[in-house]
């Protein structure tokens, strides 16, 4: 069970406001270890930070399930794959899935980066869920449930906490920490990120005037730097097992969560959150 720190309202606001004006990386491409051999399975790889931790992945020789011509172009000597599967339809999970665990018999690190973000009032999944539940939760966890028997087995033969599974989004910090909860012995390190203000897709549905009114006068990062915090969560030997679900901010930091998050995690909120998540994708498993 985790410790639940004493709530201290400024350093909650410091920590709101780094994420505007966050200290240069720390841990960046020449900080990675070699990767030949390894293989990453990256959601969202297409575009913004997905393709940018794919490119960096493949510039440590990792092979990426993710975006191909633009990488490829990029690295010859790296392998890229693409399994085709929509998030927002849990119909095409399962056969995704078993596309990546049919070619490859080993998965050292999964990402799951995808999501969406203010889709318009009433947007739903193939099932009617609400769009960003849909994606950025359930079809996730049903992904990740696939994938689950690869990188366990996998971990049995790698160094201890050298396998991750990234999660990225708002729900994802329960996921991060249940998904370690129920799997105790797995020797996979399941820890939370929020990648950082990035100028990216996921702000495809806001216009160019909610944008500007939501970030004022400040900017928004590049996609790279956002991919520079997943990679931490990813790839840091400071990150271990020890640090089941924790957070971590831009570029690398590992932040704080809001007290009421890390009471709940570990009693009947959390257990009526994942209780429902499994009673939703069970009937596509």
């Amino acid at each position: 069970m985790a410790t639940v720190p004493q709530r201290d309202i400024q350093r909650e606001a410091a920590q709101a406001e780094s994420h505007w004006s966050p200290s240069e990386p720390t841990f960046t491409e020449q900080n990675y270890p070699d990767l030949t051999g390894k293989t990453f399975v990256v959601t969202g790889g297409y575009t913004g930070i997905g393709y940018e931790v794919s490119r960096l992945l493949a510039n440590q020789n990792a092979c990426a399930e993710s975006a191909i011509a633009r990488l490829q172009e990029g690295n010859k000597s790296a392998i890229f794959d693409f399994a085709e599967l929509d998030l927002a339809d849990l119909t095409t999970i399962k056969s995704g899935a078993q596309y990546i665990t049919s070619r490859y018999a080993k998965i050292h690190g999964i990402v799951t980066n995808a999501g969406v973000m203010a889709p318009p009032v009433g947007s739903r999944s193939k099932q009617g869920y609400e769009l960003q539940l849909a994606t950025n939760v359930l079809g996730h966890q049903l992904l990740q449930h696939f994938l689950d028997p690869v990188i366990i087995d996998t971990a049995k033969n790698e160094p201890a906490n050298t396998l991750r599974t990234i999660w990225s989004k708002c729900l994802n910090v329960y996921q991060s920490y249940l998904w370690g909860i129920n799997h105790p012995d797995s020797q996979v390190v399941s820890v939370a990120v929020h990648p950082g203000y990035l100028q990216t897709e996921l702000a495809r549905y806001m216009s160019a005037q909610v944008i500007q009114q939501r970030v004022s006068n400040r900017s928004l990062f590049p996609p790279l730097y956002g991919a520079y915090t997943e990679l931490y969560a990813l790839l840091s030997p400071d990150v271990t097992t020890a640090d089941l679900g924790d957070y971590y901010i831009p570029w690398g930091t590992k932040g704080y969560l809001r007290n009421d998050i890390y009471e709940s995690r570990d009693g009947p909120i959390a257990e009526k959150i994942d209780k429902w998540i499994q009673e939703q994708i069970g009937p596509y498993k």
